[in-house]
């Protein structure tokens, strides 16, 4: 497995960033849904049966599968140009990790590691979740494009996002059942006012008088 993920890798010095790479993303992850299976011991409102667990499933695959597709077409690209994207890729993986701790700090207790809604949790609509409903999935779709990219070909990283997306598309359809279900006319309005993982355009945004 380790020699196949180095396929189309020229230096020890890049293949060794990459891996870092990878080790940091997944160390962030098991910190972050650690934490929240800490203080999350009960819910109020949990999605249940085949599709919760579908959904759950799908996240871990969708994360083997960037890396395996990303393997299999990192031979594609002349190795002098890898650095250059590598830096690029590590630069979204940034921002998408950071944009995901900004969605944790910004939750608090209520953030939670499966498709529940934890006692006593309240609608959030400050920090990222002012613009969007899911920017935390916007920041994993980010950190997946981002170490897609890292193998240095546009394919691998256009892999990577088109899976990431269908994968959290799916999520967050099961997701907000369960938020309407907790939250009811509070986040009907919520998202009438919001994107679902771009900002919304809203009404009258960007007239002028006169």
């Amino acid at each position: 497995m380790m020699e196949w993920l180095r396929l189309g890798w020229g230096t020890g010095a890049q293949w060794l960033a990459f891996m870092l790479l990878v080790a940091g993303y997944v160390v962030f992850e098991l910190v972050v849904f650690a934490w929240a299976g800490g203080h999350n011991s009960k819910v109020v409102f949990v999605a249940r049966g085949a599709g919760a667990r579908r959904s759950s499933v799908m996240l871990e695959l969708c994360f083997v599968a960037v890396l395996a597709g990303g393997a299999a077409l990192a031979g594609l690209v002349k190795a002098w140009f890898r650095w250059v994207r590598y830096g690029a890729g590590m630069a979204l993986e940034v921002l998408g990790c950071g944009l995901r701790l900004w969605c944790v700090v910004a939750l608090g207790r209520g953030f939670t590691a499966d498709l529940s809604v934890g006692p006593g949790a309240r609608l959030v609509t400050g920090g990222p979740y002012r613009w969007v409903r899911h920017p935390a999935y916007v920041g994993s779709l980010l950190a997946n494009t981002g170490l897609g990219l890292c193998f240095g070909t546009l394919w691998a990283a256009l892999w990577a996002f088109a899976l990431s997306l269908v994968v959290y598309l799916y999520r967050v359809w099961r997701e907000e059942g369960i938020l309407v279900q907790a939250f009811g006319e509070a986040y009907i309005n919520y998202r009438k006012r919001t994107g679902m993982l771009l900002p919304r355009r809203q009404p009258g945004a960007g007239k002028r008088n006169g």
